[in-house]
């Protein structure tokens, strides 16, 4: 039995990316929110906030008013935690079903942790069989994330050589000129062509974050373009919270659209369900583990349809999101940012991670022992929320 005593949240500031002036950051630092709970018994358990790197004063007064739906409650398995009634309409998605979702995951590696079940094991059984994956499973690919909307080709060029241990590699654009985007992409899958690399390319237009956004005019005019060079998939080609955009595009144009970084809920994903084939997904967002199994077990029945996983945080999200992916053979890409984030040694002690090999084991040592002492060189940065 897990009686939950108090629900905790952290937040820190980090230097973060090349010379400390990354895209985004206007202060010189990203910021991550971390909430926490804690059992009678002494178990504690930690999830990260996607929501924390925009809006991180926001997230500690929601906290403590979802948290009493949860302090001296004694949950004895995952049926009981689902069945905590949330606060009518606003909590089934947004702000408030992510952070709930943060604080159900806690908890769901809580009652994992108590039944000696680990963490990729007990996601796996929540599952259904066609899309329980197995260890090692070759088929699984990890691409490393960079390409700054704001990086020339030469800059772009450098994170790839950083990034030929992966599968793949995706960059930004539609923030630069389009004939200078264009360049960018060329002499990035010139490289990629001329090392002879069994290697894939990704393209993300970041529309939910880009204002202005591109038209469909435009966007049409970079698809036509970028045909050439074998884009394996399109991320956020138009703004993710306007589906009459995904809707009119020809269908030709958008079977290479992925979208799923910015749900919260199993609806979003449904209202795309017929519009697009390939989704991003991010526990740290998404309503945490419980609506991510949700979601999965719901488009096993797709077989057009894969995932990839999402990750834009500490090396905490990287791990929780890493544990669903060893978990469902319906993701089929990780997503591994190359941008050094100075917190990650706080937080795991320099431990330093070799994603592809990590078990299912040492996943559960990393997250028992995650380290969320307050340190002056991560004190959090009062307006350092994303913005440009």
């Amino acid at each position: 039995m897990i009686k939950i005593k108090d629900i905790s949240l952290k937040k820190y500031s980090s230097r973060y990316g090349k010379d400390n002036n990354s895209f985004g950051q206007p202060l010189g630092v990203k910021s991550i929110v971390i909430v926490s709970v804690r059992s009678y018994c002494g178990l504690v358990r930690s999830h990260e906030l996607y929501a924390g790197i925009y809006v991180p004063e926001l997230i500690e007064n929601l906290v403590n008013y979802i948290s009493p739906l949860y302090l001296e409650k004694d949950l004895n398995d995952i049926n009981e935690l689902e069945n905590i009634k949330s606060i009518p309409f606003i909590c089934n998605s947004g702000l408030f079903k992510s952070i709930k979702g943060a604080i159900d995951s806690c908890i769901l590696q809580l009652i994992f942790l108590k039944n000696n079940v680990p963490l990729v094991e007990g996601l796996k059984n929540l599952l259904i069989d066609d899309i329980k994956d197995f260890e090692n499973n070759p088929n699984n690919k990890f691409y490393a994330s960079g390409g700054s909307v704001t990086y020339n080709s030469n800059e772009c060029i450098e994170d790839l050589k950083n990034s030929l241990n992966f599968d793949g590699f995706k960059m930004r654009c539609g923030y630069q000129y389009f004939d200078a985007d264009i360049k960018r992409v060329k002499d990035v899958y010139s490289y990629i062509k001329s090392n002879s690399i069994d290697f894939f390319l990704m393209i993300d237009f970041i529309q939910g974050t880009l204002n202005p956004k591109l038209s469909q005019i435009n966007l049409e005019k970079y698809l036509k373009f970028l045909n050439n060079y074998n884009i394996l998939w399109f991320e956020e080609s138009q703004d993710p919270d306007n589906y009459l955009l995904y809707k009119n595009i020809p269908k030709e144009l958008r079977k290479k659209f992925s979208l799923g970084e910015s749900f919260t809920c199993m609806n979003e994903y449904i209202a795309y369900q017929d519009i697009l084939k390939i989704f991003q997904i991010d526990v740290t967002h998404l309503g945490g583990f419980l609506e991510a199994i949700k979601v999965l077990n719901y488009f096993s029945e797709k077989k057009d349809v894969f995932f990839t996983s999402h990750i834009w945080g500490s090396n905490l999200a990287l791990i929780l999101n890493l544990a669903l992916f060893k978990a469902c053979n319906l993701i089929k890409w990780f997503e591994v940012p190359i941008l050094d984030f100075d917190i990650n040694k706080h937080l795991f002690k320099n431990n330093i991670l070799d994603i592809r090999n990590i078990s299912d084991s040492e996943i559960d040592m990393l997250l028992s022992n995650i380290n969320l002492e307050i340190d002056p060189n991560y004190e959090f940065v009062p307006g350092s929320g994303y913005k440009i």
